[in-house]
Formats: structure tokens, sequence, C-alpha cells
């Protein structure tokens, strides 16, 4: 089972990440299981190109992402579960979807709201936007 955990600091997304986890340590091969914790940064928009490098940018990126998955990563190491993490820049439904394509997971697994402009009533834009454009089966974790 290869499950694919959209990371993005919210409260949702923690429980999206535990749910994995114990999706993984109940399985009949836990060993055999992929955990891979996503976070997609939003791109810089206006001029910020035209003040600070490519690189300062790319890592300013890199830094956010990190900071957004360190809470899953301390989750999955708590409970002995090994992860593989990605931070990517984009749309993040997009992303996300690019990401369970390539990576050939067999779920996505994410919160229903984020950390989106305006908290979503129902459930998140990004959330729609995935299972718009999947096949796989999307877990959404309130």
């Amino acid at each position: 089972m290869k499950l694919l955990v959209a990371v993005d600091g919210s409260e949702c997304s923690a429980r999206a990440v535990a749910y994995a986890i114990n999706r993984i340590r109940q399985s009949a091969a836990p060993d055999q299981c992929e955990l891979h914790l996503l976070n997609v940064q939003t791109p810089l928009t206006g001029r910020a190109g035209t003040f600070v490098s490519g690189q300062d940018i790319k890592e300013y990126h890199r830094e956010e992402g990190l900071k957004e998955l360190a809470p899953a990563q301390a989750l999955a190491a708590a409970a002995s579960v090994n992860c593989r993490i990605h931070i990517d820049v984009g749309s993040p439904a997009d992303v996300i979807n690019r990401y369970a394509r390539d990576l050939q997971m067999d779920e996505i697994v994410m919160g229903t709201r984020g950390h989106g402009n305006l908290a979503d009533i129902v459930m998140g834009s990004t959330s729609e936007d995935v299972l718009r454009a999947t096949s796989l089966p999307v877990v959404l974790i309130r």
C-alpha cells in the first residue's frame, strides 16, 4: 500500500497523517507500505523574482515546506513508520495529483480544510479539485 498525504500544517492535515499512519500500522504488512508526505508551496507572486534570486526563492520554499512537514514527520517517527517527504511549488491540487500519478500511489489522504484564503465551510477547494482530477481513491479527513 502506497499512501500520499497532503500536508499543509493545518489541524486537518495532522489528522490525515495520523489516519494514514494508523492504516499502515494496521495493515497485514506494514513494512511493505510506503508513506509519502507532500507539502505544496504557493508560488510567490508579483515581482518577487526581481528583487530576490531564484535560488533564494527555492530555499525559502524548501524551508517553509520543511517547517510544515516537521510535525507530520514527528508523528510518523513516534509511530515507527518510515516516510518520504516531498516539497514542491505550484497549484496544490495539480501537484498532489501529479505526485500521486508519478509515484504510483494507491490512495491520496488529505484534510478537508487547510490553510487556504477564507476558511471553507464544507470542503476545501483543493480537496474538491483533487477529487475531480484523480481516478485514485481519496480519503478526506475532517
